[in-house]
């Protein structure tokens, strides 16, 4: 008896059956003869449909049969596979309307156009799946480089800059105009002044004075944030203060690295030049840099460049130069008449090579044209437009400092232990995809 019931006729008791008792239920003679007469109706028609078979009309039915069966097989393998292709062009859509303008257009301009001319091979009834092989090989190999390339600037230092100091246009750098960078730049050059009046506090400077020792240790804590943001600090190496240096640090130009790092003009032509760097090697990771779309250089930075030209060459035009005889001439004519012109450049460029030449045809040397072009590896493009599998992510800077600090200094040791001197020019032009040779 348990404490809820208090008379033991109140417990409540099992119903009246065969449930609660374990008993199992007996077979009725009605349930046992259905069951032999569906076991024998089963026989009946396995014999029958086997008689049958054995007939030529059977036979012929029966694979008449099994060739409906498997056109039907083949007819909805065929359906799910024009499904699922659908479902990967569609999601690639899906994926290239989450990327900026400047990659989204151009990349589904070529998937519609492979999409429609796949479509009208198919209404003449040839098998065509172009926009399906680009959907799934070069898409999902752009979205892996990109993701590869800007792996490459959103370092950890970088992302934690932005985020301590609540920068956040700088994780969308590359997408930025002029005005959101000006901005951004206001924004940076007042976190590095804020920045350097707490680091002068925190290494102990009294009563609002500044020694060097502690300037300069505020500048090199400036620097190293600077750095996180790929820019170079003004006078980096000789206000350094490492142990493998030989010679005190130049104190006389602290004034002035602090003043720039403080700038906001400053950090604008630093951030701008981050900013179309990074943006270059995106267009260039998804294949839009080449001799199949556009050489040498994107088709947005020629548009930038040219943009800027025309701007420079309105800005000439407005204005007029005299002198103290009231002489006057437009500022256009005398900027163009400059060693900046880039015709007086390249003028100036043949004529001392063909100086050069002269001069090793009087010595008795010979002289010699030499194209060097990077490793594979260097190349994000093949020369059909594809993505280059051997590329490794290197940027265009990659490949310049390899030619400068790898490949000529290799070829000047060699000359030098073989008694050799060389003199020429070295030039530098982009490959179709950018890559310097």
């Amino acid at each position: 008896m348990t404490a809820e019931y208090i008379r033991d006729w109140q417990q409540p008791r099992h119903a009246v059956g065969r449930e609660g008792t374990g008993i199992p239920a007996p077979e009725s003679a009605l349930s046992s003869w259905l069951d032999a007469y569906r076991v024998e109706n089963e026989r009946r028609q396995e014999m029958a449909d086997a008689a049958f078979s054995a007939t030529p009309l059977g036979n012929l039915i029966n694979k008449s049969l099994d060739a409906q069966e498997k056109q039907d097989k083949t007819i909805t393998l065929a359906g799910d596979a024009r499904k699922q292709a659908r479902g990967a062009v569609d999601e690639a859509m899906a994926s290239l309307r989450l990327l900026p303008s400047y990659l989204r257009d151009p990349l589904i301009r070529h998937l519609s156009f492979l999409r429609k001319k796949q479509e009208a091979d198919r209404r003449k009834g040839k098998k065509s799946w172009q926009a399906e092989r680009y959907a799934r090989g070069t898409l999902r190999k752009i979205f892996e480089r990109l993701d590869r390339t800007d792996g490459r600037w959103l370092t950890p230092g970088y992302r934690s800059l932005a985020g301590r100091e609540r920068l956040d246009d700088l994780l969308y750098l590359p997408q930025l105009n002029k005005h959101q960078i000006q901005t951004l730049a206001t924004m940076t050059a007042a976190m590095f002044s804020s920045t350097f009046e707490k680091l002068c506090d925190g290494f102990g400077a009294t009563d609002g004075e500044l020694t060097m020792d502690v300037t300069l240790k505020a500048y090199q804590m400036l620097a190293r944030m600077a750095l996180h943001l790929h820019a170079m600090p003004p006078h980096y190496d000789a206000l350094t203060t490492d142990k493998d240096r030989r010679n005190e640090p130049d104190t006389e130009l602290l004034p002035g690295a602090i003043l720039r790092l403080t700038c906001a003009e400053w950090w604008k032509r630093k951030l701008w030049l981050v900013r179309c760097e990074w943006r270059e090697e995106q267009l260039r990771a998804a294949c839009l840099v080449s001799r199949k779309t556009s050489p040498y250089l994107s088709q947005d930075a020629l548009s930038e460049f040219r943009a800027q030209r025309e701007k420079t060459r309105d800005f000439l035009k407005s204005f007029m130069l005299e002198n103290e005889d009231g002489f006057t001439i437009d500022l256009e004519t005398v900027y163009y008449a400059g060693v900046s012109n880039p015709v007086h450049r390249k003028a100036e460029m043949m004529a001392t090579m063909k100086g050069l030449e002269l001069l090793a045809e009087a010595r008795g040397d010979k002289a010699v044209f030499l194209t060097v072009t990077c490793p594979s590896k260097y190349h994000a493009t093949t020369e059909n437009g594809h993505p280059n599998p051997k590329w490794n992510g290197a940027t265009m800077r990659d490949s310049s400092d390899y030619l400068v600090n790898t490949f000529f200094a290799a070829v000047h040791k060699k000359l030098n232990r073989d008694g050799l001197r060389w003199y020429g020019i070295r030039t530098v032009e982009p490959h179709h995809d950018g890559t310097v040779h």
